[in-house]
């Protein structure tokens, strides 16, 4: 698939359920994500409703909320009065350049109220979620033990 449109994604997910190969997305990185995660609208504009909502939270019913690229849970520009919503947090997207990641649409707290209001409005909830704190190694593997923890660098 090469898309950037996670709709696309969704429906090709929704395509192999059908075929009997269940799946999910877990989003990750959303802090540097610009924006991009938790959109108040489709890819191309039109505003969220509960179709969007029903095939989000089929797909993607988790999201990272920690791992060693900092937190996700939320930013000191949507939470000035939280003195924790600095914590771990990494303000920059990697590139050839380091620039700022707009925080609105990146953090799940922010999404968690927005999704509530949407719900409120009739249109479905898309961000009800839970969550994930991970590694960054890529290899879907959590541990709870320090000797089984697989350490994969790249």
């Amino acid at each position: 698939m090469d898309s950037q449109n996670p709709e696309d994604l969704w429906d090709w997910m929704d395509v192999m359920r059908e075929k009997g190969l269940d799946s999910l997305a877990i989003p990750h990185n959303s802090n540097q994500s610009n924006g991009k995660t938790f959109r108040l609208a489709y890819y191309d504009g039109k505003p969220l409703d509960q179709s969007y909502a029903e095939q989000r939270m089929r797909n993607e019913p988790l999201v990272e909320i920690t791992q060693i690229k900092g937190t996700s849970e939320t930013h000191p520009r949507l939470s000035p009065k939280d003195e924790w919503a600095g914590f771990e947090i990494l303000n920059t997207r990697k590139g050839k350049t380091n620039f700022y990641s707009n925080p609105h649409g990146s953090y799940v707290r922010e999404a968690l109220m927005n999704g509530l209001a949407l719900q409120k409005e009739n249109r479905g909830n898309p961000f009800r979620m839970g969550f994930i704190g991970s590694s960054d190694n890529h290899n879907s593997s959590g541990s709870y033990e320090e000797e089984t923890i697989l350490v994969q660098h790249h």
